[in-house]
């Protein structure tokens, strides 16, 4: 397991540079909004993915689907 503690990329999850523009793994676009502390956030987990909240993964070791959808209950958001 690994504590997240660092910024990650809304689009793939990977570890981006604070002050980057542009995710270097996905070329995905960071101006848009960043994720807020109280929020939950999608982080690698080794090959798997977790829940975070505050830096600390509270629900380790789900695939991306199933991570996505857990993200968007617990952060209260609307299914699309």
């Amino acid at each position: 397991m690994q504590v997240a503690g660092k910024p990650l990329c809304p689009s793939c999850a990977m570890e981006i540079k604070p002050d980057a523009a542009v995710c270097a793994h996905c070329g995905g676009d960071l101006s848009i909004t960043r994720p807020e502390e109280s929020k939950y956030q999608l982080v690698r987990d080794g090959r798997k993915f977790g829940i975070a909240l505050r830096g600390r993964i509270v629900l380790p070791g789900l695939n991306l689907k199933d991570a996505q959808s857990t993200l968007v209950i617990f952060n209260g958001e609307s299914v699309k």
